[in-house]
């Protein structure tokens, strides 16, 4: 970690930028007080449609009726009603 003047910042702001892509983090400071650090954004990879394909399953009753879950939810010893 390489910490800078906010001056020195100002100054050579592209070089520091540089540096910080490459894979320095560059901490810039006022005095002693850090105030901001400079470091690289993570590059994203391109999104491919349909990589997972196949890997997930959901079966042909997913959304069928649960009556022993209705009942919990409608019947429970904790109703008020």
């Amino acid at each position: 970690m390489r910490a800078v003047s906010l001056h020195y910042a100002q100054t050579h702001l592209s070089h520091l930028v540089d540096q910080a892509r490459a894979g320095e983090e560059i901490v810039i400071q006022e005095g002693e007080t850090p105030l901001v650090r400079l470091t690289p954004v993570p590059v994203q990879r391109e999104r491919v449609f349909g990589i997972d394909e196949g890997k997930v399953v959901i079966p042909d009753d997913f959304d069928d009726p649960m009556p022993e879950l209705e009942d919990m939810f409608y019947n429970s010893p904790d109703d008020p009603a």
